[in-house]
């Protein structure tokens, strides 16, 4: 009989792919689509273990972010 071993991630400046696909509003593919092209930085613990801090993810909406949101025009 197998174990099924249950990881919460309790760091909350470390967000796995899940986390990080809610917090920009994009499926967890998207966010795999930005790591794998090197638009999002992460940390790469084993094949199977992937962190993203929520650094690297307001970088990446910075870099995104077109104009300003408070216009005066």
């Amino acid at each position: 009989m197998s174990k099924k071993y249950s990881y919460e991630n309790t760091n909350t400046d470390m967000l796995d792919i899940k986390q990080t696909a809610k917090l920009l509003g994009t499926s967890e593919r998207f966010v795999r689509l930005l790591l794998e092209r090197g638009r999002l930085k992460y940390i790469k613990h084993s094949a199977r273990m992937i962190r993203i801090s929520k650094q690297a993810i307001n970088e990446y909406i910075a870099s995104r972010t077109i104009g300003s949101a408070f216009s005066n025009n």
